[in-house]
């Protein structure tokens, strides 16, 4: 084809929808590109644009190229369209699929249908997001452990663990290491409640902790050294991250944490903000004061603390968070300790709940892996465009 500028271009040699195809094309987008790219501020002028040197076919292949152009781009269009829809009735399918085996009375057949086609269900960091929220589901349904009670027959029932639990809570009273609270309302399985195996029990989540309760209220004089002080943004789902934190003086580090010093093993919950109900497990030796922004759990012993998170993390346990925000609407609202201390979560024995935090554990590292492939899967795409788009565009300057 001969070049010409366009400044030089009518319309007895120019289809302005042929115009229209130039001024679209990478080819053009790209000399302009070039042209911002050799001044100092990033602009473009008149003169620039008009000096641009652009094919120009005859004026009935000019008709010929739009015709063919409009034809494919309509074709592309509707493929963009029959994919969206098929997107969707997958990722419909993939919902359907995670919420029957909730409810399946037996879960493997299920189960082995999923592991099937994990590599075209879970194409999607959506899909996987869900998943995981199906697995913690399981977990706190007993659903995963089905074959470890089949194999572990005689194992001790949780009432026998929940009886040890209320002795030690009364021994912790008598030696006024905590205070004796009025008792809250037998609990009464109704349909609020999981359907739960029959060695399991329930109770509330004060009753199995030895502290659950916020920080400071007010906000403290911060220092420059110090006492280290979190708050609600030291944690995210599953992960304490306490590096970017705050300092506060010895006198209200050691106020903060005279009734409740946080340790290894306990559970924060954040209870204002954004991200009200993440939960985490601190899982580092560390000396901390914390904002009123975090609930913090101590669970008692033969309470495994991934368990109790996991429940928290879990549909049901985010379910409760939601059902007790106050505030919402007014504000981002927030999640009163005492709301939490009588959320009612599902108990199993002790050594189930060390094989459940084992199979959700191994089940994580599985969706992880799935995360990562379609990462990898992205980048290759990706690079493979790039790479065809350089080829391209050399030959086109060529």
């Amino acid at each position: 084809f001969p070049t010409r500028r366009s400044s030089d271009l009518d319309e007895r040699v120019l289809s302005l929808d042929f115009l229209n195809v130039i001024l679209e094309s990478e080819l053009f987008q790209g000399l302009v590109r070039e042209r911002i790219n050799q001044n100092a501020q990033p602009n473009i002028g008149k003169d620039n644009i008009e000096k641009i040197l652009m094919p120009i076919p005859p004026l009935e292949e000019q008709k010929a190229i739009v015709e063919v152009v409009n034809t494919l781009f309509a074709e592309v269009k509707q493929l963009e369209s029959l994919t969206k829809e098929r997107i969707e009735l997958k990722d419909s399918f993939v919902v359907s699929e995670l919420n029957r085996l909730t409810k399946a009375e037996n879960i493997q057949e299920e189960w082995n249908f999923l592991q099937e086609h994990f590599s075209s269900f879970f194409t999607k960091k959506k899909n996987i997001k869900s998943l995981r929220e199906t697995i913690l589901q399981l977990a706190v349904q007993g659903k995963l452990t089905e074959s470890w009670r089949a194999n572990n027959p005689n194992i001790e029932p949780a009432s026998e663990l929940l009886k040890r639990i209320e002795y030690e809570k009364q021994q912790l009273i008598a030696e006024k290491k905590i205070k004796k609270e009025k008792p809250y309302d037998p609990i009464e399985p109704d349909g609020s409640l999981l359907a739960i195996p029959k060695i399991w029990g329930y109770n509330y989540i004060r009753d199995i902790s030895s502290v659950v309760t916020c920080g400071m209220a007010s906000t403290p004089t911060y220092t420059e050294t110090g006492r280290m002080f979190l708050s609600a943004k030291n944690v995210k789902p599953f992960t304490f991250k306490p590096e970017n934190h705050k300092f506060v003086s010895e006198e209200t580090y050691q106020k903060i944490i005279k009734n409740s010093k946080p340790e290894k093993g306990d559970l924060l919950l954040t209870r204002v903000g954004a991200g009200i109900g993440e939960a985490c497990v601190i899982d580092q030796d560390l000396d901390f004061a914390f904002y009123v922004s975090l609930t913090l759990i101590k669970p008692m012993e033969g309470i495994n603390s991934h368990y109790m998170l996991y429940w928290l993390s879990s549909q049901d346990g985010i379910a409760k968070v939601l059902d007790n925000i106050y505030g919402r609407g007014v504000s981002q609202g927030n999640l009163n300790v005492n709301q939490v201390r009588q959320f009612v979560i599902p108990i199993p024995p002790l050594e189930e709940q060390k094989a459940i935090v084992e199979k959700v554990n191994s089940l994580m590292v599985l969706c992880d892996e799935l995360e990562q492939q379609i990462e990898t899967s992205q980048t290759q795409i990706e690079q493979l465009m790039q790479s065809c788009l350089k080829e391209v565009f050399q030959q086109e300057s060529n």
